[in-house]
């Protein structure tokens, strides 16, 4: 006859899995916390922003120092602009595009027609 454990409080078999375990609260952080992870986050949105824009205005200035400001900014205008025109394309805004798809028939042929 094969052996029995003996039952008592570690008998895994007689015990449900979560008998055992304790509720624990985990205590709510400080006010302090949360100012210093807001100042943080500002800190890092603040480079993030901040720092496109201090690359801009010493790129103006030392183009404007050399005298092709006007050329610079030329540049960053159609930049811009053709960031915008890209951005209308990609999202179908303002230009229709018709597309055409090759329609495979039961008898074999080939059609082409147009997607509306």
């Amino acid at each position: 006859m094969g052996r029995r454990y003996p039952g008592g409080p570690f008998d895994p078999f007689e015990q449900s899995p979560f008998s055992g375990l304790q509720e624990f609260r985990i205590p709510r952080p400080p006010r302090r916390v949360w100012i210093g992870l807001a100042f943080v986050g500002g800190g890092i949105l603040l480079l993030f922003v901040a720092a496109p824009l201090i690359g801009f205005l010493t790129e103006t200035q030392w183009f404007q120092a050399l005298g092709l400001g006007s050329v610079y900014l030329t540049r960053v205008a159609l930049q811009a602009w053709l960031g915008v025109l890209h951005e209308q394309l990609h999202r179908g805004r303002e230009f229709d595009v018709q597309r055409e798809v090759v329609v495979h028939r039961d008898d074999g042929l080939l059609i082409l027609q147009q997607e509306v």
